[in-house]
């Protein structure tokens, strides 16, 4: 298949695992490419073995029951694959992910980066329980980002209201991280002049679309920072930061793209929830081998934007994300690759007797001196 040897190549390198078994990942990371979800089913029809369907099936799930994989050397594949300068200052972005399959819950904490419009996720932690992460949790994934990536300056955090606790913002302060996380607008804090005021309440004057900041630094579970609120939509956002409030709303807006990512791993691209896995370990394996296939998709879309930029429309957005540029076009070449009509239509022949192979790519077919009904294929190169 095209750009296998390249694949494997970059997985030998990083990953420290026997070569069958890295033939096995390149194989099928190239097969979720062809097929577009991780329903081992599916993925094992196009596994690209000389075996039968049901070995393949069964190498799959050999794959993710016995073969153990270092998860920090997955995050440096991506960081290879994406190209990212590692010199510059990165944006991280905490968010959780959960889909059901039947009373089992798959509950992941992801920790990503951003990339400008969406996030690649780096590391990540299945949560065996229905609701939020604990702090523990969160720090846990840091410290596994420090440990891979000792020199990388962190430019910010980012965090929705889940992720505000005490613990967590003492983490930070600690290790003099800069973070923007929201807070519940009911929260309590207290302020300069020793009052305990209720966040909302310090901006029931706002007006859509109106900012207003803590002049100097609040009192929220015992740490010192910065309160921003923004009201819109209706709705009041209130962030606990400490950076400069000016800089705190628009790098607050860069969370969504972790949003972005979760779209393109569910119903845009790869169909995470199509898994009927639940065990911890396994769900992990998936998330990795999605995040190198990400990484792979977003690399070469970025490389076809520079060739020809996709075009916007009016409202100023693309009519493509970069990241399904690249994952349509390296299905268009493992599907022109294959030839699925060509075999098809050879199928077809062996089927009936005496047909009639036509240039134009239909085929007419002959019984007893009578014309049968006629079948059009794309003309295969």
């Amino acid at each position: 298949m095209p750009q296998f040897s390249e694949l494997f190549q970059i997985l030998s390198d990083s990953l420290p695992l026997h070569k069958s078994r890295l033939v096995c990942l390149a194989r099928l990371i190239m097969s979720l490419m062809l097929i577009g979800t991780v329903n081992l089913t599916k993925v094992a029809l196009s596994f690209g073995s000389e075996a039968n369907n049901e070995s393949r099936y069964r190498r799959l799930r050999r794959f993710f029951a016995q073969v153990k994989m270092d998860f920090d050397h997955v995050a440096t594949i991506v960081i290879v694959l994406l190209n990212i300068n590692v010199d510059e200052p990165w944006i991280l972005i905490f968010d959780r992910t959960r889909w059901d399959l039947g009373e089992c819950a798959n509950n992941v904490l992801v920790l990503s980066l951003s990339l400008g419009d969406i996030a690649v996720p780096l590391f990540w932690k299945h949560i065996q329980k229905r609701g939020n992460s604990h702090a523990r949790d969160r720090i846990e994934l840091l410290e596994r980002f420090f440990r891979v990536f000792p020199t990388v300056k962190i430019d910010c955090v980012l965090g929705d209201r889940e992720f505000a606790s005490s613990e967590f913002m003492l983490y930070f302060i600690g290790k003099k991280i800069p973070f923007c996380i929201r807070v519940k607008d009911n929260s309590y804090a207290v302020s300069s002049k020793g009052r305990r005021v209720r966040l909302d309440s310090c901006c029931r004057r706002l007006t859509e679309g109106e900012m207003w900041y803590g002049k100097k630094p609040y009192i929220l579970w015992g740490n010192q920072i910065t309160l921003v609120a923004l009201k819109i939509d209706g709705d009041l956002v209130v962030l606990a930061t400490t950076l400069n409030p000016l800089e705190a709303l628009p790098l607050y807006a860069k969370r969504w793209e972790i949003e972005t990512s979760f779209a393109a791993l569910k119903c845009r691209g790869f169909c995470l929830e199509d898994t009927h896995m639940t065990k911890p370990d396994r769900v992990e394996k998936w998330f990795a081998v999605l995040a190198i296939a990400f990484a792979w998709a977003y690399r070469t879309g970025q490389c076809l934007e520079k060739k020809k930029p996709t075009p916007t429309k009016n409202h100023g957005r693309k009519i493509m994300s970069c990241f399904r540029r690249g994952f349509d076009c390296i299905r268009q070449t493992l599907f022109d690759y294959s030839h699925p009509l060509k075999r098809f239509g050879n199928q077809l022949q062996r089927l009936f007797e005496l047909p009639l192979i036509r240039p134009s790519g239909t085929f007419s077919l002959r019984e007893k001196g009578k014309h049968m009904k006629k079948f059009t294929f794309c003309p295969v190169p």
